[in-house]
């Protein structure tokens, strides 16, 4: 009984001196009487009395040995997903055992017969495609995958440009007529009949004219004498020298060849300045920056000297 009653005055004075800033907290400092076993917590300074014993203990004990490993917990959900799509185009077979990529990830993956493919354990994030297509590499597009699945699904890309291939303008298998461009998916006719005039400019595909600014047009036209307006005895010429305008090239006289059947010339065949305009002879030139892949076939019809040129033309 004696030592149950010791332990309780243990505990108590123990609580007490955890709050009571007159004790350390870290050591409690204790007398005990040696024949009666009775206990005072005292200040460490403070002297036990002649027939006490100092007793001292840590209010914190030394770190115990790591208990034994728990059991795993639940699996987690992996950030991982899959992106599937397929290719089309308006040429047969064109579509199948294409290699597709993400760029700047180790993903591939080969195209079927349908042309479609998938990219399997792909994390999440967004991503964008590329596909070996004759000697590009052209991107076709991006998709992001989230918890949430694949955006934008399905995932469908035709590999023909129906914007502007004039074969299949807006559509597989839909065919502008002659002298007509694709633009927008849309059949434009832009040929007909010019009349440019002296330091005049045009832009072909929007019909902008601007005279004095030689800017803004696919090239310009003027009556220079040694490169310069005017003189005594000008030339009509043409000129694609300012920024955005790629350059023009001298076919000669082709006779009644229509210009649709004009065959566009190289590249190393065009000039950038003083192209000498003749009456009867057909001209190729590149449509300005912007529009790579686009050319102006025209023929000279007549020439009033000092005032203006008359072109026939059709934009490719």
């Amino acid at each position: 009984m004696k030592r149950l009653l010791t332990l309780v005055v243990f505990l108590v004075v123990g609580v007490f001196l955890v709050s009571s800033p007159a004790f350390s907290q870290s050591v409690i400092n204790a007398c005990v009487k040696v024949n009666q076993g009775q206990v005072r917590i005292v200040p460490a300074d403070q002297p036990c009395g002649p027939s006490e014993l100092r007793v001292v203990w840590n209010v914190t004990g030394p770190k115990g040995d790591p208990g034994p490993e728990g059991p795993p917990g639940p699996a987690g959900t992996p950030n991982t997903g899959t992106i599937q799509g397929q290719l089309t185009s308006c040429a047969s077979g064109e579509a199948s055992t294409r290699l597709v990529t993400l760029l700047g990830q180790s993903f591939t993956a080969v195209t079927d017969s349908g042309g479609n493919f998938a990219f399997r354990n792909v994390p999440w994030g967004i991503f964008s495609l590329s596909a070996n297509v004759g000697p590009a590499w052209p991107q076709l597009g991006q998709v992001q995958l989230t918890s949430s699945g694949q955006t934008p699904y399905p995932l469908t890309v035709n590999l023909t440009d129906v914007q502007s291939n004039p074969q299949h303008c807006g559509a597989c298998g839909r065919a502008c007529n002659p002298g007509e461009v694709c633009q927008g998916g849309t059949c434009v006719n832009v040929s007909g009949n010019l009349v440019l005039p002296d330091r005049g400019s045009y832009h072909f595909l929007t019909g902008a004219l601007t005279i004095g600014d030689l800017r803004t047009g696919d090239f310009y036209f003027g009556f220079y004498t040694n490169g310069s307006p005017g003189g005594t005895a000008p030339t009509a010429q043409f000129w694609a020298n300012n920024l955005g305008q790629r350059g023009l090239a001298d076919l000669g006289d082709l006779g009644s060849t229509p210009l649709s059947d004009v065959e566009v010339p190289a590249w190393t065949n065009y000039t950038h300045g003083g192209v000498t305009a003749v009456v009867g002879h057909v001209y190729v030139s590149l449509a300005r920056q912007g529009e790579e892949g686009h050319y102006i076939i025209f023929r000279v019809v007549n020439i009033v000297a000092n005032q203006y040129v008359e072109l026939v033309y059709e934009y490719r």
